[in-house]
């Protein structure tokens, strides 16, 4: 007779006896790797007249009580690296360490998944738990604030005439980019990119060759990507579209 094995763990419901014992089986299957043959499949209650186990309170330490981060919303990340488990344990009634659950909740009671909480501005309490069998649920809590940056871009579309730029012609004029917080962000690179209408194979121009290319806006788009150093976010990307403009 074939049946599915079945394994006890410290808490489940088992068979009530007025004695301590223990469970042993080799195999719900009749076979046991390195035993030649079949093998005994039944199940074994040792029992013991002195069998006793210490227990103590369950214990659930949360080391990290007050957790900040800040979310890059150019980024789209967190500006530093998470993990709500670390400093986390949870140990039950007989010593045994336990694997943590938690949730998430806003000010108002909200529940919010991991994801949307980091991207998203606030103060949370994160509910750490286990279940103990002889104590029931054990609880503590942490409380977690994330600060979102954003920015504001200043840029146009560059447009071109009759195919070419003006000689004189910077990139760098009239751009800006600042985060929500009002400080200014360095720009620290320009990138002209073309791509391959048909292939989209991309080529990168520097701002010299961008200048003197003779623009083929039926076969390519183009695109100018300017790199800042946000503060308290770090590089942040924000392009500008290159456009056809009315021949003269």
């Amino acid at each position: 007779f074939y049946y599915d094995s079945v394994r006890w763990t410290y808490g489940d419901d088992l068979p009530n006896f007025r004695y301590h014992y223990d469970m042993w089986q080799y195999s719900s299957r009749c076979y046991v790797d390195g035993i030649s043959g079949q093998v005994d499949v039944d199940i074994a209650f040792f029992g013991y007249a002195n069998y006793h186990v210490d227990t103590k309170d369950a214990v659930l330490t949360v080391t990290n009580k007050e957790i900040k981060r800040t979310y890059g919303d150019g980024i789209g990340r967190l500006t530093e690296e998470l993990n709500l488990l670390d400093g986390v344990k949870g140990i039950n009634t007989i010593g045994y360490d336990m694997d943590i659950e938690y949730s998430i909740y806003d000010e108002s009671g909200n529940e919010y998944s991991e994801e949307e909480a980091i991207s998203t501005a606030g103060k949370y309490t994160v509910e750490y738990r286990f279940k103990d069998p002889k104590s029931g649920w054990i609880k503590n809590t942490a409380k977690l604030e994330i600060e979102v940056i954003t920015e504001e871009f200043t840029g146009n579309d560059i447009v071109v005439k009759n195919n070419t730029m003006s000689k004189d012609y910077n990139f760098r004029t009239g751009v800006s980019c600042k985060n929500n917080l009002g400080q200014e962000a360095e720009l620290t690179g320009v990138v002209i990119k073309k791509v391959n209408i048909e292939t989209e194979e991309e080529d990168v121009l520097t701002e010299q060759q961008a200048i003197e290319e003779k623009y083929d806006f039926d076969k390519y788009t183009y695109v100018a990507e300017y790199a800042f150093n946000v503060p308290g976010e770090g590089e942040v990307i924000k392009k500008a579209a290159i456009v056809r403009g009315a021949e003269e």
